[in-house]
């Protein structure tokens, strides 16, 4: 595993361009925009059911907004890729994850970006069903693999379902960035992947190559400067 101050965009412009993508958990579009603009997929799937979840730990997530303002999000979803929905480049799933993931047949997608549900159960869940719908090659890519503070407040489970996936799985953990950012691949010497790490590694100056990153106990730390920013990165 590579780690190194990545952004989204640097693993979003890294990602193989013009293939069948999935966005699982959408919000309010803005990573989608991002995927359509930078990797130009012929097929995007936006899943997102865009209602509250009333659990008691899905509560604490603030991307988990009342239904009121999840109804909004998606009319505004539906209004913003109207042109690229009507040309069929974008298709809209109003559901979970786990009630769509059976519709895809399986080696369906070029890569996933898993950003829904934070819980434990769900994004094991997300990693688990949709594995079989990538393609041989295919990659995972993800957010807030953090386990600071702030995270377990919230419930986070992200970093303990990525690291339960990757040890009943064959797949690997191939970078991660300081925000928590991160691609799993399932086959690293795959052409796709292999042209992925060089573009990653070609935009930073300095990275670390962690070996058996699941022998070591990953923990992030946290913290606000004094202008507001929070910043988090890594100890190994």
């Amino acid at each position: 595993m590579f780690y190194a101050d990545w952004t989204k965009h640097d693993f979003i412009e890294a990602l193989p361009k013009g293939g069948v993508v999935a966005e699982i958990g959408v919000a309010k579009g803005d990573i989608s925009q991002d995927i359509l603009a930078i990797a130009r997929p012929r097929k995007l799937h936006l899943i997102d059911p865009w209602r509250h979840q009333p659990v008691d730990d899905g509560g604490l997530d603030p991307n988990n907004v009342a239904d009121a303002e999840q109804e909004q999000r998606y009319r505004d979803v539906l209004a913003r890729f109207a042109g690229p929905i009507a040309a069929g480049t974008v298709e809209v799933h109003r559901a979970t994850s786990q009630a769509v993931a059976g519709g895809f047949p399986d080696g369906t997608f070029d890569w996933i970006f898993v950003d829904g549900s934070h819980l434990y159960e769900h994004v094991l869940a997300d990693l688990s069903l949709y594995a079989p719908k990538l393609r041989p090659d295919g990659l995972f890519l993800g957010d807030d693999h953090v386990n600071a503070d702030l995270h377990k407040r919230m419930r986070f489970g992200v970093v303990e379902a990525v690291r339960d996936f990757l040890r009943a799985s064959r797949w690997h953990f191939s970078a991660l960035a300081r925000f928590g950012v991160f691609v799993l691949a399932r086959d690293p010497h795959a052409p796709a992947h292999k042209a992925a790490m060089v573009e990653l590694l070609s935009r930073v100056d300095d990275f670390v190559e962690i070996r058996d990153p699941l022998a070591r106990d990953l923990q992030s730390v946290g913290g606000t400067l004094p202008n507001g920013k929070k910043v988090f990165y890594w100890s190994f």
